[in-house]
């Protein structure tokens, strides 16, 4: 036991002293006339009133006084008893969908769910317990003491279809467990271990509990639809496979669009190895689900399901005195239906056309998407003349306008000098004058709309003759008409790897010292026992008058 306020001891050699000398001094007696003595005689000498000073009568008054004295006293000065140490486990879950695997029955993920139980079953109940998910966005599912409410959040916790963010989730967890001082902290990740980690040290130090037995796995790695680039009534359908067991195994791969098998076929799959198969997906799918059979312990990889790619028609109003340009090179884009005016017959088109404007910017602007070449000035941007001889100076090759284009070798005759404007960046420039920069090519969304400048006429270049120019305005289309996409993906890819794989412990990037252990105060038990000692003293002081 010790005292977290003991100068208040020091008032133990003053009351104490106190109550018996208030019982060492005798109070004097009046004298009073009375018929007879004769039955006193036998009292003690003490009673006489001849002296001031008598012994004490131990008796149970004292005794209560003395005991309530020392018990309020003692209350005072704090009596604590050390208690265990406080600690802080932080688990960390892994959610990723490898975790699913049924090789431990009933599966990886219920084998873990079990290990955090009996974790959080053997805590005290001043010890604190982070639970974290390791999903794909790892999050804090609970940060208690109660037992209850950890349980209750471990249960809620289900794997993923996706692979795990286990680095961002250690990392929280022990940022969790490093920002309790005075406790002791442990981070302890539950986990199959099928994943690449490269973490030399965190806030506190964490060590793994493996689970799962087997490796061997027959998956759907990656499944792919892409529509044909220059168009046609089908799509291209891919599957990759894979064979993480040693042995070879024979699969049955099964394709169905909308609810109607489409291909089905065996494949041989060589211990440890892949293989890809080739199908084509009619056009018009909505759904594509492929599978393989029989299924494994892994069954979150036997079967993908993705839509196809959307498939809508693209209008473009081509508004220009020579359309004939625009015309060739929009023909050979997919979905794309072209209608051709000249300036003096132009009429706002509906909202869904993009709107080619070929040397005539009309006031007001029509409210749809606009691709504007050779522009003059206008509330859209400001021009500030003309020069000749433009030669591509800088372009930003990861720019969308330019995937897969190389400006580099188009020159004009002649350019217009755009300023640039906010709405706008540039995804390739010139130099009207030296150590100048003008941008040539810029996009950006202007009032909502969506807005594309090319700034020269392509009429008096090389870009119609170069083979990046059909490409250049494929890339234009498509930034212009979001949502529609050439290529859908599925599938678990590295994810499928599901051999469990040990890993070293983490250590801390700094030792974490305990503070002082956490005491049980006593005083408001022993100001209570003072109290229920004053209140017999006084019980029995008024049962004597």
């Amino acid at each position: 036991m010790i005292f977290l306020q003991p100068n208040a001891l020091f008032l133990l050699l003053l009351l104490v002293p106190l109550v018996v000398l208030l019982h060492l001094i005798r109070s004097r007696y009046q004298r009073q006339r009375v018929s007879s003595v004769l039955l006193w005689r036998r009292l003690p000498r003490d009673f006489q009133a001849h002296a001031t000073w008598r012994r004490p009568i131990w008796d149970v008054l004292l005794w209560l006084q003395l005991l309530a004295v020392t018990l309020c006293t003692l209350a005072l000065a704090r009596p604590s008893l050390p208690t265990a140490e406080a600690r802080h486990l932080a688990l960390v879950l892994d959610g990723s969908a490898s975790m699913q695997a049924a090789d431990v029955p009933p599966s990886r993920f219920e084998a873990a769910r079990q290990i955090a139980h009996d974790l959080i079953d053997r805590l005290g109940q001043n010890d604190l317990v982070s639970l974290v998910l390791a999903g794909p966005r790892p999050q804090l599912l609970a940060s208690e003491r109660r037992r209850g409410a950890l349980l209750a959040a471990l249960q809620e916790a289900h794997p993923s279809d996706e692979a795990g963010d286990m680095a961002t989730a250690l990392a929280l967890a022990s940022s969790l467990a490093a920002a309790q001082p005075g406790q002791r902290t442990e981070v302890v990740a539950i986990t199959d271990g099928a994943f690449d980690l490269d973490l030399d040290a965190l806030p506190a130090a964490a060590r793994f509990i493996q689970v799962g037995a087997s490796g061997d796995n027959r998956a759907i790695r990656e499944v792919s639809i892409r529509r044909p680039p220059r168009g046609g009534t089908t799509l291209a359908g891919f599957a990759r496979l894979a064979n993480t067991a040693p042995a070879e195994a024979e699969v049955r791969l099964q394709v169905v669009a909308d609810g109607l098998v489409i291909h089905s076929r065996t494949v041989k799959l060589a211990g440890g190895g892949t293989s890809e198969a080739a199908f084509p997906v009619p056009e018009g799918t909505r759904r594509l689900v492929v599978a393989l059979a029989p299924g494994d312990a892994q069954v979150a990889d036997d079967r993908v399901e993705l839509a196809a790619p959307a498939s809508h028609p693209r209008r473009v109003l081509v508004v220009s005195e020579s359309p004939g340009l625009w015309e060739r090179v929009l023909r050979a884009l997919p979905d794309v239906a072209i209608q051709s005016v000249a300036p003096g017959a132009y009429l706002v088109p509906p909202r869904d056309t993009v709107v080619l404007l070929d040397a005539f910017v009309p006031e007001p602007l029509p409210p749809n998407d606009l691709l504007v070449v050779n522009p003059s000035s206008s509330r859209l941007l400001a021009t500030l003349g003309e020069v000749r001889q433009v030669r591509v100076h800088d372009f930003d090759s990861a720019d969308p306008l330019l995937r897969g284009v190389d400006l580099s070798p188009v020159a004009a005759s002649r350019g217009v000098v755009v300023q640039l404007p906010p709405w706008a960046s540039a995804a390739a420039d010139f130099e009207p004058e030296p150590q100048r920069s003008a941008p040539l090519l810029l996009h950006g969304t202007w009032q909502g709309q969506r807005v594309v400048v090319f700034a020269f006429d392509p009429y008096l270049s090389n870009l119609p003759q170069l083979a990046a120019f059909p490409v250049l305005m494929a890339n234009t289309i498509n930034w212009l008409t979001p949502g529609r996409t050439d290529e859908v993906q599925g599938g678990l890819e590295e994810e499928t790897d599901i051999r469990p794989r040990p890993h070293q412990p983490i250590p801390a990037v700094r030792d974490l010292k305990g503070g002082p252990l956490p005491e049980q105060e006593l005083w408001p038990w022993i100001a209570a026992l003072g109290l229920l000692a004053l209140g017999a003293e006084w019980w029995m002081y008024t049962r004597r008058l």
